[in-house]
């Protein structure tokens, strides 16, 4: 496995070797690490506003292209897994060589990346964020409302992430750099993409998640009020077995792209209870989350 110095790995865009392959990763700002784990078919382009206030924040953001996407390469077929590409989150922060946890944030198909990654080695987390996370699949289907994933070929949803990045005079920008983004993963390796898609739709952790309550990594769910993809049975799913709350914001799918001054504002507060010790233990459902250090900068559903 390749290992990049922290020192010598400065803002912009490198390569290093994970479990053998290439993999291009992005890095800017310094001190707390956070991970970013993308979403389907997207790559850091299309989160660049979102990441930039992340830095802003005080923080050291590595940013992956994921296996399959943005240049990196694909995992072998069998490890082609919501497990597998947890142990490649893995390998890839070891690679890193920082030595304290991580914040991590996934979003949409990043998110079963991340509970994976926290699932295998909690010790590397210090804070999970999940932000319109895949992972409830059996609970979708059940749903089965049109705003499923799976079922629907890929162009269909992409035309539906498009949708929800709007009103256009945020979302213009967003979408071209979104199509930027997914024309480059589908002319790259197209079936590749239909794969993890269909991964995606149909991820199931809500034993890892249930799992994971003993692990003493706190967990921040999030959902948009009107996310398109992932249902809102699959969400509360999710919280459920997590034992936490979650939190409904107001916006879509894509939110924090769309409007990432409500993604600052969230992660302003988590940044502040992340630094306190406490946190790292984890007694109830929801707790840190409430009373006076509720998130109440969030815009919610009902504002």
């Amino acid at each position: 496995m390749g290992r990049v110095d922290r020192a010598g790995a400065g803002p912009g865009w490198h390569r290093i070797k994970v479990d053998g392959a290439s993999t291009h990763f992005a890095v800017a700002g310094e001190g707390r690490p956070v991970l970013f784990l993308h979403g389907w078919g997207l790559g850091h382009r299309t989160y660049s506003r979102p990441l930039a206030t992340l830095v802003e924040r005080g923080c050291r953001v590595y940013a992956p292209s994921l296996p399959g996407f943005g240049g990196s390469g694909p995992l072998p077929g069998p490890q082609r897994t919501l497990a597998g590409y947890g142990h490649w989150a893995k390998s890839f922060v070891d690679a890193l060589g920082v030595d304290e946890p991580f914040i991590v944030v996934g979003h949409s198909f990043g998110g079963g990346v991340a509970v994976g990654l926290t699932h295998q080695a909690p010790e590397r987390v210090r804070y999970l964020v999940l932000v319109n996370s895949v992972g409830a699949g059996e609970t979708q289907r059940a749903v089965g409302r049109p705003g499923y994933l799976g079922g629907r070929p890929v162009w269909s949803w992409a035309a539906q992430f498009a949708r929800e990045l709007l009103p256009p005079d945020r979302g213009i920008r967003l979408v071209a750099d979104m199509w930027s983004d997914i024309t480059a993963n589908l002319m790259r390796n197209p079936f590749g993409l239909l794969e993890i898609g269909r991964l995606a739709a149909r991820a199931d952790l809500l034993t890892e998640l249930d799992e994971l309550r003993s692990s003493g990594v706190p967990v921040l769910a999030l959902r948009g009020h009107s996310d398109g993809v992932v249902p809102l049975a699959a969400f509360e799913a999710m919280c459920s077995a997590i034992g936490t709350e979650g939190r409904i914001v107001k916006g879509n799918h894509s939110f924090l792209l769309a409007d990432p001054a409500a993604f600052d504002e969230v992660m302003a507060n988590l940044l502040v209870l992340s630094e306190r010790p406490e946190r790292r233990r984890r007694s109830a459902p929801g707790e840190g989350f409430a009373g006076a250090e509720r998130l109440s900068l969030v815009r919610e559903a009902s504002a």
